[in-house]
């Protein structure tokens, strides 16, 4: 710290990060010092100053020791904030991390890449949708939200940015909750998996009944299904997909099993709809 003539201005030394992308509290090229901390650190300065009858101001520049290092542990890379730590907070108290950490988070992301022009809100709940994103829809996951269980918040502050579009990337025993309205996919908050796909073969099997084949084979693959078996939810799955095309139907199978080949069929194909190949195309060129 050193005196100037007036006022209080504020920089990061060593160790703190500086803002390179929009969307951010601070703009681009500022130290990644909140405006709340700011007003922190220029209040204690203020009130140093009057105890000791100086009328002057001073320039503070804030270092914090292995902050580089540390910053590779936060998510500070992948926001645009690089070569160190940022600086936040509102109170000065540490709390443990918690779920409104996690959506503020998500929020700040959106935040950020809608600055930046990005117009399709790209989301992942987690690492097995990340991975396919990449790997196989070539994707860069620069531009994705890892929004983990808060489906619900991830699209109400994607809405509340502006963002016309969304495309999720996610696995499906996560995302079949979604069917069913669940929008905190924590399975400590709903699961329901075996009872939404057993809901939605039901309803399935009742369209499709009277358009399978008459040789027995129904639209190329078959199930070996749990439903209305009593093993628990984590003994085994509702059912198990098999691709190779065979018209095996064990003795047990029934119209609830028969129905959620539906539901697997629909997920199958999931990736080859044309709108959401187009709208991974756009995203590429945004």
């Amino acid at each position: 710290m050193r005196r100037i003539e007036k006022g209080v201005t504020i920089e990061g030394g060593a160790g703190v990060g500086r803002i390179t992308r929009p969307g951010l509290a601070m703009p681009v090229g500022e130290a990644a010092i909140n405006p709340g901390p700011r007003q922190q650190i220029a209040d204690a300065v203020h009130r140093a100053a009057q105890q000791n009858g100086y009328n002057g101001g001073f320039s503070v520049t804030i270092s914090v020791k292995d902050g580089e290092a540390l910053a590779a542990q936060t998510y500070n890379g992948h926001l645009g904030i690089v070569g160190g730590i940022s600086i936040l907070g509102t109170s000065g108290i540490v709390e443990p991390m918690s779920e409104k950490a996690l959506v503020d988070t998500i929020r700040l992301e959106l935040d950020s890449l809608y600055a930046q022009g990005q117009r399709i809100a790209f989301l992942c709940p987690g690492n097995y949708g990340a991975d396919f994103a990449r790997d196989t829809l070539g994707l860069d996951l620069e531009r994705a939200v890892k929004c983990s269980n808060f489906i619900g918040e991830a699209f109400d502050h994607a809405a509340y940015c502006g963002y016309p579009e969304i495309l999720l990337v996610g696995h499906a025993g996560k995302l079949v909750k979604m069917a069913a309205g669940v929008m905190n996919t924590h399975s400590s908050v709903a699961d329901a998996r075996q009872e939404i796909f057993t809901a939605h073969a039901a309803l399935e099997w009742r369209t499709a009944r009277n358009t399978r084949r008459t040789d027995g084979r129904h639209l190329g693959g078959r199930v070996r299904g749990a439903a209305g078996r009593s093993e628990s939810a984590s003994a085994r799955p509702v059912a198990h997909w098999q691709g190779d095309g065979n018209p095996h139907r064990p003795a047990h199978e029934g119209a609830g099993a028969r129905g959620i080949h539906h539901v697997y069929r629909k997920i199958r194909r999931a990736g080859r709809v044309s709108g959401a190949r187009a709208l991974c195309e756009r995203l590429k060129l945004q």
